[in-house]
């Protein structure tokens, strides 16, 4: 999951901040996914 910044209130949070979570997958998958996202955007 990506989450920006509006999530969060307050100054102390950078404007261009992006929040990466992950689980408990493959690592391989997970870069898989994130290189696919990243692709789209």
């Amino acid at each position: 999951m990506i989450e920006t910044r509006s999530r969060w209130e307050g100054d102390r949070v950078p404007k261009n901040l992006l929040r990466l979570s992950v689980g408990l997958e493959d690592t391989d998958e997970l870069w898989a996914d994130l290189e696919q996202a990243l692709s789209k955007a």
